[in-house]
């Protein structure tokens, strides 16, 4: 086989081009650590390198989701804690408050205190995140709550109570805050009041602005609802009114007697057989079809009595007015401040499950991160399994291909150098 002086320059170019492109790509892994930087360099790889890169993003964009909703629910977890703090020392003060023996000046020093918590529970409820409130639901509101008054005489709401933000992971759904109801027990269903009314109410029975005997809790069924009509059937009170043997139930209210016939009577004709004696008792009568409660208050600042007694003609046992309508045997600043334990109670209570659900929510969102890094850290394993190259490995392979490449231009550049003459000899 003949083999022309042409054919030799050509395999030997050919040769040197090859080396040339190993030893670009030897040099280009050492230059970025990577073995696979074009989609040429290894297609297979490229497509299971850009699969597990689209997962990485995602899992770090959750990641960073789940940083931005654990740290809003641990400052909501904060804010609830001092709100806690703060039911907490209006109860210690409304059980010191309920004591007969207290001075109208040591009532007023804590009627102050009350006064202090009540800004502090605004301040609670007016708590931001990147600007935008905790409380105030969806709206972009950055202060929801604002007072009325100095004193403060109400707390206004700006805000809505709709759900707030809201993502899912794996198919779960987790919401990141409260609404100002569950909270504060702002605009409750069952009518009780709210943190901020509740904090109003106490300051001012201290501060002997009223003297009161309010139902304890709620006279209706739950669920069931009294209007101005109801009384005569008792289908909607929880403990219907009984009358004596005469047929009509009777109550004294600071020796004045007062009756009324159950079976026809209404909540309006209860209340207005009370105020029609007032000029004699010294005491008013009110419903607060809201909170669904009797509320009887001293006009003149006294204090007052009540008990349930018999019809005039009657024998045996008297009516159970005081326990159908909840009432205390007597009005005054402590009994009315013992009555609002149970409201405070109330909205305490509501915002200890609120408060346990954001630690729920906390406690799982823990657990999906501690997942999510996991995956991140696995997928930048995979990553670097695909794209990484082993620098010792390229760096021997880079500098066999340069030898060889030096080697093939000193044999070029001998062949050159003959003639055909050298050969013909």
């Amino acid at each position: 086989m003949r083999i022309s002086t042409s054919e030799v320059y050509n395999q030997q170019t050919l040769a040197i081009d090859d080396l040339a492109s190993q030893q670009m790509q030897f040099g280009g892994e050492l230059s970025t650590g990577k073995q696979v930087n074009l989609p040429s360099d290894s297609p297979a790889q490229i497509g299971q390198d850009l699969l597990v890169r689209a997962t990485q993003a995602y899992d770090q964009t959750l990641s960073t989701t789940l940083s931005s909703a654990q740290a809003q629910l641990s400052t909501l977890d904060g804010a609830l804690s001092g709100l806690t703090s703060v039911l907490q020392s209006a109860r210690q003060i409304a059980v010191q408050g309920a004591n007969d023996t207290l001075s109208t000046q040591q009532r007023a020093n804590l009627a102050t205190q009350v006064d202090n918590l009540l800004q502090q529970a605004v301040g609670i409820g007016n708590t931001q995140v990147g600007g935008t409130s905790l409380f105030a639901g969806t709206a972009q509101s950055t202060a929801p709550f604002h007072t009325v008054g100095s004193p403060i005489t109400a707390v206004s709401f700006t805000g809505n109570q709709q759900a707030t933000k809201q993502f899912f992971v794996n198919g779960q759904t987790y919401t990141v805050g409260v609404t100002a109801q569950q909270a504060f027990n702002l605009s409750s269903t069952n009518g009780s009041p709210d943190v901020f009314q509740m904090l109003i109410t106490l300051r001012d029975t201290l501060n002997g602005q009223s003297v009161v005997d309010k139902s304890a809790s709620q006279v209706n069924v739950p669920g069931s609802v009294i209007a101005p009509t109801t009384l005569a059937s008792s289908a909607a009170f929880a403990t219907p009114l009984t009358a004596d043997s005469s047929g009509s139930a009777s109550v004294q209210i600071n020796g004045v007697t007062v009756t009324v016939n159950p079976a026809v009577a209404t909540v309006a004709s209860v209340v207005a057989a009370i105020n029609a004696v007032a000029a004699s008792t010294g005491v008013t009568a009110g419903f607060d079809y809201k909170q669904e409660r009797l509320v009887l208050t001293s006009t003149n600042g006294q204090t007052f009595i009540v008990n349930d007694a018999l019809t005039p003609g009657a024998v045996g046992s008297p009516g159970n007015f005081l326990n159908a309508f909840g009432l205390q045997g007597q009005g005054s600043v402590a009994t009315d401040v013992s009555t609002q334990l149970g409201d405070i109670d109330h909205v305490l209570t509501t915002m200890l499950n609120s408060r346990a659900s954001v630690g729920s929510t906390l406690q799982s969102l823990a657990q999906v991160e501690t997942l999510n890094s996991a995956a991140v850290v696995q997928n930048t394993q995979t990553i670097s399994g695909i794209e990484d190259a082993d620098i010792a490995k390229v760096a021997t392979q880079f500098t066999q291909t340069q030898a060889a490449l030096q080697a093939a231009y000193g044999t070029t550049t001998r062949l050159e150098q003959h003639s055909l003459f050298d050969y013909l000899q």
